[in-house]
């Protein structure tokens, strides 16, 4: 059971009518264990998708790192991979004699407001470093009105 609840003086409320209806489902004396953590923030999540398409419609289709010509990923889940590896959000894995890096989640699940915020800076650093040299911070988020 999974359910939103709101921090009032008198305790912790059932935010909706199906977390009330959850709730009613426990029986009273009955001892449940809580996660409580904030929830992640969807304008923030939503912020992020809208900086990858505006990455998509303004990178060059190569970029050149470490002196080699690469290709730009041409697609959100590539380019969201792409940003995973380069920021260290991946775990190694082997296959045979090789090294391979698998891109970890960044669903509400598997990281909080805090990890996601600062993924969210790597990545922007990441991008503004390697495919958008030469555009600001600032210009970024001017630009973001645009793609919300």
């Amino acid at each position: 059971m999974k359910i939103s609840l709101l921090v009032t003086p008198d305790g912790l409320k059932p935010i909706y009518p199906a977390d009330f209806d959850e709730c009613k489902k426990l029986k009273v004396g009955e001892e449940v264990v809580a996660d409580i953590h904030p929830p992640r923030n969807i304008r923030h999540h939503r912020k992020f998708f809208a900086f990858l398409r505006l990455v998509l419609d303004n990178a060059p289709d190569t970029y050149v790192i470490n002196g080699r010509k690469e290709e730009t990923p041409q697609s959100i889940p590539k380019l969201l991979d792409w940003i995973k590896i380069k920021t260290g959000h991946f775990t190694p894995m082997c296959v045979g004699d090789e090294v391979y890096p698998q891109p970890d989640s960044i669903s509400f699940e598997k990281m909080n407001e805090a990890e996601f915020s600062v993924f969210y800076d790597r990545a922007l650093d990441v991008v503004l470093s390697v495919l958008l040299r030469g555009v600001s911070k600032e210009q970024i988020e001017e630009e973001y009105i645009n793609y919300l």
